[in-house]
């Protein structure tokens, strides 16, 4: 069924090639027929092959989300890009570094800050090295462009999945300026940005940027009233960018900037709790929580919070010769991170079976950690800049990161001394000396550096004017070294729980690559295909006293697309069909025995599908959006724990079961996203009101691998609306928004685990804000 529905997108990808060829008027701009009002979009430029190029002609799926979009749809952090663009999945979890962005349903779900995503992204010409420093504000942005499928031949080793290249807006050399806003929701949360521009001399220009956020209260509460609050999330962040065009040939462009966030960690909310669980006691009694899907209550008792900070700098020279360009990007930042987690979210203090299945297993357990990340970098590229046949980019590459970790964990179990381990058994019946509460713990220093060395180079050549080639490859040397220290018990009297504790060494030298063929069809449209091969290195978890580090992941991947403007620039399409294969992809499961996500290879996994992107200026008030993705993913050779009372015939034997065939977590098989956006013709007093409205639906996912039906999320919509007034001076603005009109519920990740008897199981769910009906409304200022 999945191979006919692949046939009949691949028929309606080809007719629409068609139907582009054929159109062939239409699509050219008729400077005859066209008039000084007629609606034209406008050009979008994007730096998707390291050099500046029309969107319509990279031979590559990407979409580009520009300033003005991303602050219409009233985007403000980095993670509500998964709401404007159908390619990208979310993965919530209780920490920034645990979260996770998904490309065409792979990402990376390991909980280590060692293991970096398989979605690389880049600020300004700077790789980020882990997944949790890009979970932020994005203030003063220019455009985000979401890159599909691999691009580790000019992005390196990281962007196995994609990539996300944020590009800060550039200092002024005209005269100074400035732009604030300021926004405000029912939740009590502020978010305000501003920034200002403007030339110092002839020959020096600056911008300085800030933001500000504040949440008042969260959407979740806490009900334990000796247990940690959830609200007054404070962030706060600046950027600075000063250019000096040193003469005509020669610019440099120096960066900084810094983000402080302190907020509540991420919460496990109770979606069910099994009826074995609530036969063996009384859970109602313990606490007022009534799990359910609009469940918007905790009860926890230990403390849970972060504080983050992310700083760091760099220098971008450009340098132009005659017929070439010269490009330098040297970079350091630093990434920190203090957090602790409530890990059993309950508010109990000594483990009873009855909170096993009540979101997690039965103890009472509390993470606190350190993480410091350290990053250089340096790339030079050299690429041609005259008009000629032949076009290239050549470069190098220098990474090296180092991470220091303090990790310490305290659980509080129920031991049995005939067996001499945890059994998480009820504690309460059953009096010593057969079983008594103890308390296992471990304080480990983890300390991971990475050296990366690359050569990179992509050559493209016009074989004739409707024709050319390209060819992308890139040699590298990835080295990945280990120390794990334990240093003992957290407290005095405790037990040592058992971890890794090791050091090592391991290096792969891989050579990636790209082969890209381009077609000029008459209509000024473009078709290209290309093959590339991916690749992201090694990382670990090291958790468990038999841990081992990650083999690196490896996809091969092909793409036909289809780019192509009609009716004198109004109507832009952009097309995609996609098949990836990736090998050792790296992903994490729940181990029942040891209480654990446990880290590792997934074999093989297959992606394919089909992207659509298309925008149209209906009239010269009224532009339409709509970008959607069909994505066919499935494991391809994995095999995971089973579920409770999984029905595999396997699973009664070993446990364990091969999911092959079935499909892959956080996948949605079709997202859509669609948007208007009306601007009035000037009113009696010359002020304008404008309207935004958008919809996002898609279909049902499933987020854990052992494709247990109760961690499916299913098919939901998402509208939201924001009407404003400008004035005729244009100096300011005023909207108000309703996000999520239909006050529709939907959920970010969900797990499940066992309860006491071995018999039912108990679901936990990340629920999202904007799960709920939200409004608000933002006020912008420009000078």
């Amino acid at each position: 069924m999945k191979v006919a529905k692949m046939i009949q997108v691949v028929g309606v990808c080809v007719a629409m090639m068609g139907v582009g060829v054929k159109a062939d008027e239409p699509q050219l701009v008729d400077e005859k027929s066209k008039t000084i009002d007629d609606p034209v979009l406008e050009v979008i430029e994007v730096t998707a092959q390291k050099r500046t190029q029309s969107i319509q002609e990279v031979p590559i799926s990407v979409q580009a989300l520009t300033g003005d979009v991303i602050e219409r749809s009233g985007v403000s952090d980095f993670e509500d890009i998964v709401h404007i663009s159908p390619s990208i999945s979310l993965q919530d979890n209780l920490s920034p570094f645990q979260k996770s962005i998904y490309i065409r349903g792979t990402g990376t779900t390991i909980n280590s800050a060692t293991v970096e995503s398989s979605v690389s992204t880049v600020v300004d010409g700077v790789v980020l090295a882990r997944q949790g420093q890009f979970f932020g504000s994005l203030a003063d942005t220019e455009r985000v462009e979401v890159l599909r499928g691999p691009q580790s031949t000019l992005f390196g080793k990281n962007a196995s999945a994609g990539v996300l290249n944020i590009v800060t807006e550039k200092p002024s050399f005209e005269e100074q300026a400035m732009r604030a806003s300021v926004s405000y929701d029912e939740y009590g949360e502020w978010n305000a940005k501003g920034t200002v521009t403007g030339p110092i001399s002839d020959e020096v220009a600056f911008r300085l940027s800030g933001n500000y956020k504040y949440v008042a209260t969260s959407h979740i509460e806490n009900v334990n009233n000796d247990g940690p609050s959830l609200d007054k999330e404070r962030a706060k962040g600046a950027r600075g960018k000063l250019q000096w065009d040193i003469n005509d040939n020669i610019e440099l462009m120096l960066i900084a900037d810094y983000s402080d966030t302190s907020a509540p960690s991420g919460v496990r909310v109770f979606r069910s709790v099994s009826e074995a669980s609530l036969e063996a006691s009384n859970i109602d009694a313990r606490t007022p929580v009534i799990p359910g899907e609009s469940n918007r209550q905790v009860n926890i008792n230990d403390p849970h919070h972060y504080d983050m900070k992310d700083w760091g700098g760099s220098a971008e020279l450009n340098w132009w010769l005659d017929e070439h360009q010269i490009t330098s990007i040297t970079a350091y930042r630093n990434w920190q991170m203090d957090d602790a987690l409530d890990i059993d979210s309950t508010g109990v203090d000594i483990p009873v079976s009855a909170y096993i299945g009540y979101g997690t297993p039965s103890f009472r357990g509390v993470v606190n950690s350190t993480k410091d990340t350290e990053q250089m970098s340096q790339e030079v590229r050299l690429q041609s800049t005259h008009e000629g046949a032949f076009q290239y980019t050549i470069g190098a590459y220098l990474w090296g990161t180092n991470y220091i970790g303090i990790n310490q964990e305290r659980r509080t179990v129920c031991y049995d001394l005939v067996a001499a381990r945890p059994v998480y058994s009820n504690c309460e019946g059953v009096p010593p000396p057969a079983a008594y509460v103890a308390s296992q713990s471990y304080d480990q220093l983890t300390d991971v550096s990475t050296q990366y060395y690359a050569l990179f180079g992509q050559f493209d050549y016009e074989l004739s004017q409707k024709f050319s080639v390209s060819l992308g490859l890139r040699s590298q040397r990835d080295v990945f070294e280990w120390d794990v220290q334990q240093r003992g018990i957290v407290e005095e009297g405790d037990l040592p729980e058992p971890r890794y504790e090791g050091a090592g060494k391991q290096h792969y030298t891989e050579t990636t690559g790209k082969l890209s063929f381009q077609f000029a069809l008459e209509s000024g449209a473009n078709a290209y295909a290309t093959y590339s091969k991916g690749y992201k290195g090694p990382g670990a978890d090291f958790a468990l006293p038999d841990s081992a580090p990650l083999e690196p992941e490896y996809v091969d991947a092909y793409e036909i697309g289809y780019k192509t403007q009609w009716f004198n620039r109004r109507l832009n399409l952009t097309s995609a069909l996609f098949w990836q294969d990736f090998e050792n992809t790296q992903v994490s499961y729940f181990d029942e025995t040891d209480v654990i996500f446990r880290p590792t290879n997934a074999g093989k996994t297959r992606q394919r599908g089909l992207e659509i992107d298309g925008m149209f200026a209906a009239t010269n008030n009224l532009t339409l959006t709509l970008a959607t993705t069909w994505l066919d993913a499935e494991f391809q050779s994995y095999s995971v724990a089973c579920y409770v009372n999984d029905p595999s015939p396997s699973c009664s034997e070993s446990g364990t079961k091969d999911v092959s065939g079935e499909t892959t977590t956080f996948s949605p098989e079709f997202k859509i996203v669609s948007g208007l956006h009306y601007e009035s013709d000037a009113l009696s007093n010359g002020a304008t009101w404008f309207l935004q409205a958008n919809h996002r639906w898609q279909s049902e996912v499933q987020y854990d691998a052992s494709q247990n039906p109760a961690t499916i999320q299913g098919a939901y919509g998402i509208a939201e609306v924001f009407i404003g007034y400008t004035a005729a001076s244009q100096r300011y603005s005023v909207s108000l928004f309703v996000k999520n009109i239909f006050d529709t519920q939907y959920v970010n990740n969900l797990a499940a685990f066992v309860d006491s008897t071995g018999q039912g199981e108990s679901v936990i769910q990340f629920v999202p804000k904007t799960a709920d009906r939200l409004i608000g409304v933002s006020v912008n200022f420009q000078y």
